[in-house]
């Protein structure tokens, strides 16, 4: 009896594991704001891969972000195999949970992301130039002394013995 038993078990257990073989996935996030701010629209990107390493298609996707009671979620549009945009808005500030939906990989956490007030984040469109010309500028300018200070400095005499 015991044996029959452990026979079934063992039967179960060998085909059980064929279901399982390859069933699960990691998310990468391959690009998001540096900063997020309540009320605009935010573009995130991430990719599905299976086994960690090889990008995978997916019946459906999506991002969840839950705060307090508040919970919404923004589908994944595929742009590539295995690679998801997800077009978010959330409606106020403070700190949100928030995780993938990756098919029937199921769900993966992604941690907590803290959206600031509105209107307290600058446009990046425009202060990153007048930095980048500020920053090019500074360059040239020392490059310009460096050059210049070696042009003036002696040589130093080399003694051949």
């Amino acid at each position: 009896m015991i044996r029959s038993f452990l026979f079934i078990l063992v039967l179960l257990l060998v085909g059980a594991a064929p279901a399982v073989a390859g069933g699960w996935a990691l998310t990468e996030v391959t690009d998001m704001p540096a900063a997020f701010e309540a009320g605009p629209t935010h573009e995130v990107n991430y990719t599905i891969l299976q086994h960690g390493k090889n990008p995978v298609d997916v019946d459906a996707t999506w991002l969840t972000f839950t705060t307090g009671s508040e919970t919404l979620q923004f589908p994944g549009k595929r742009v590539a195999l295995g690679q998801y945009e997800a077009t978010v808005t959330l409606p106020f500030s403070g700190t949100w949970d928030w995780s993938v939906h990756q098919g029937w990989f199921g769900d993966q956490p992604l941690g907590t992301l803290d959206v600031a007030p509105a209107g307290s984040i600058p446009s990046s469109g425009s202060a990153l130039p007048v930095v980048l010309t500020i920053g090019a500028v500074l360059t040239a300018g020392v490059a310009m002394a460096q050059a210049l200070a070696s042009r003036r400095r002696p040589t130093p005499a080399t003694h051949v013995g």
